[in-house]
């Protein structure tokens, strides 16, 4: 269950990094 919950930080936390990514790179451009 250890392993599980880190895994589930990881997942949050690169959806995390790749919304604010596509936020804050995209949509400067396409705004």
């Amino acid at each position: 269950t250890y392993m599980h919950a880190i895994w589930h930080l990881f997942v949050i936390g690169g959806s995390a990094c790749h919304f604010s990514a596509i936020y804050f790179g995209v949509l400067p451009y396409t705004a």
